[in-house]
């Protein structure tokens, strides 16, 4: 199963990383290339960027999104309400995470839809 990761710099996106890698495909997304990703596996976005951000998911046509990526500098920000907004509230609400004619096949996952244990066995290895 193709597994697309948001924010697979991050803790919770390395975590996630780590739980799917051995028995999925993963591509992951994020604005910084962290060295636990292969270099093929890894793409450069910035989920801020709507028509970015859609180009790529509908070129790699992931079977699951899970979105780890998050505005997680606390006094950024309260310097930067509107970035932290656009990302934590608005990308998560777009239509980029609902089902459409695109991505009607597309699972979103997120922090508060993974529980706390378990979270690899959510989706069957691939066959």
């Amino acid at each position: 199963m193709k597994i697309l990761v948001t924010g697979v710099a991050g803790m919770l996106g390395h975590e996630v990383w780590r739980l799917f890698g051995e028995r999925h495909e993963l591509v992951g997304l994020d604005i910084v290339s962290p060295s636990w990703v292969d270099a093929h596996q890894w793409r450069k976005c910035d989920l801020t960027n709507a028509a970015q951000t859609y180009s790529l998911i509908t070129k790699e046509n992931p079977e699951v999104v899970v979105h780890c990526a998050a505005y997680n500098n606390v006094d950024g920000a309260e310097a930067n309400l509107d970035d932290a907004y656009r990302g934590n509230a608005l990308w998560p609400a777009s239509g980029l995470m609902r089902p459409s004619s695109t991505f009607r096949r597309i699972t979103c996952l997120t922090a508060r839809t993974l529980p706390k244990a378990g979270i690899a066995n959510l989706i069957p290895a691939r066959r």
